[in-house]
């Protein structure tokens, strides 16, 4: 480890006054994009990629035999508000990693010719409702559950999946009233044509951006369980880690083998001895979802100090001695979350002041 030249780290920042806040707080000094301290802002990332095989892509269901069926007490319904292809979306109301909505198709979507393709991914398109531009309420969307609007922060804080730790208040324990969670992972359950289930759990930050809705990619020789022998798939399932709402635009089989590439990032040659400041890394690799991780000096070895895309960092030592400057030389690895691609790397000169 690396203590003693790490002053604080902290992962990507979503949130660009919470930012402003935290730094406040802990007394640090900060720079906005604009300044040396930053690299290179990341560059869109939009796929290029066409669908092997598209199993929904926004057509009316009853155009091709699918069907829809709630799971617990959540809702899947079709909505044409949010569209990332075809006429429309599916809507679906989780109130928690077992409550949602199931799409079952007329034809089983057969996966057996892509296990042996490891550039082969299996991709869901989703938004969030809060993250809808097209007028649905911020901030935890419309009610669930039969909760009217202004209570909706409090959906699933009565019991059920969306209650107290160990499965909802019991014995008379009082409900929270904390402010509703966002959605940060999706809980998507395979169902095949032998009854087998295979289950993932796809966390929304690993998404990629396109056109405004995240793409989350896994491969399907990755999917738990998947065999040539029952690799046909009849429903699939979708829930929230928490009560939330979001829609299910596309499904389809992609084949992508772009290799990861990684920005350069310019050296930063007058950084303050105990301040904290913005790194970004920016890298592409088509669909594949990808980790960064850093490391914050290479003279006694390169190691996974923190992950993110955009952190902070402060040094604290300077690296002038005896009125020589030496400075600090940062690494970034991007690897394929997955561990298919060749990762790529990439490293960049600090030199702190006193």
């Amino acid at each position: 480890m690396k203590s003693a030249n790490r002053l604080f780290e902290t992962n990507r920042i979503a949130n660009p006054f919470a930012f402003f806040a935290s730094l406040a707080v802990l007394g640090g000094v900060f720079l906005l994009s604009s300044n040396p301290a930053e690299a290179q802002k990341p560059k869109p990332k939009t796929p290029n990629t066409l669908p092997s095989l598209v199993i929904y892509q926004g057509e009316a269901l009853k155009t091709n035999g699918m069907s829809l069926a709630t799971r617990g007490s959540g809702q899947i319904e079709e909505s044409a508000t949010e569209v990332y292809g075809g006429s429309g979306s599916l809507k679906v109301v989780s109130q928690g990693l077992y409550q949602g909505g199931t799409v079952s198709f007329a034809k089983p979507a057969d996966m057996s010719p892509y296990l042996a393709n490891k550039y082969a991914y299996l991709q869901f398109a989703v938004m969030l409702q809060e993250e809808s531009a097209n007028g649905t309420v911020k901030g935890g969307g419309a009610a669930q559950g039969g909760v009217p609007p202004q209570y909706a922060q409090f959906a699933g804080r009565f019991g059920g999946a969306g209650g107290a730790k160990g499965g909802g208040t019991t014995g008379g324990a009082r409900p929270s009233f904390d402010k509703e969670k966002k959605i940060e992972s999706l809980r998507i359950v395979l169902t095949t044509v032998g009854g087998k289930k295979h289950e993932l759990l796809l966390d929304l930050k690993n998404s990629v951006d396109d056109r405004g809705w995240k793409t989350l990619s896994v491969p399907v020789s990755k999917i738990p369980g998947l065999s040539d022998a029952d690799a046909q798939v009849s429903n699939v399932q979708f829930f929230g880690n928490v009560s939330g709402t979001f829609y299910v635009g596309g499904l389809s089989v992609v084949e992508d083998s772009t290799p990861i590439t990684l920005d350069d990032i310019q050296d930063k040659l007058a950084i303050e001895r105990l301040s904290t400041y913005t790194y970004r890394a920016s890298a592409r690799a088509g669909i594949t979802p990808l980790v960064y991780s850093w490391d914050w000096d290479a003279s006694d070895g390169i190691q996974e100090e923190i992950e993110g895309r955009a952190v902070l960092h402060g040094f604290r030592t300077s690296s002038v001695d005896a009125g020589s400057s030496k400075p600090y030389v940062v690494t970034v690895t991007v690897k394929d979350l997955y561990g298919i691609k060749a990762p790529a790397k990439t490293s960049f000169k600090v030199f702190v002041t006193q």
